[in-house]
């Protein structure tokens, strides 16, 4: 599987990745909307500090020409935006 092996080559290199919290189902039915997808980005991180969001990527990766560069979407945690705001 692709995953597995891009995991092994960052491991090897001595970098890390973030954990996958889910995958292998429709996130459309589970995520409807766009403010259920901001309910899910938001949240604290296990050290305190706030998400910035989530990456959304298929289950196996899609080329897109135009940006040369695996299709990903990141939805952003708008109290991360918000939190140096006074």
């Amino acid at each position: 599987m692709f995953r597995n092996r891009e995991f092994e080559e960052r491991r090897e290199l001595g970098l890390t990745s973030v954990l996958i919290k889910e995958g292998d189902f429709d996130l459309p039915s589970k995520y409807p909307t766009v403010e259920a997808l901001l309910e899910r980005a938001d949240g604290n991180y296990p050290n305190g500090g706030k998400k910035e969001g989530i990456v959304i990527r298929p289950t196996e990766p899609v080329f897109n020409e135009t940006i040369s560069a695996s299709l990903s979407v990141k939805v952003v945690n708008n109290k991360y935006l918000l939190k140096n705001d006074d």
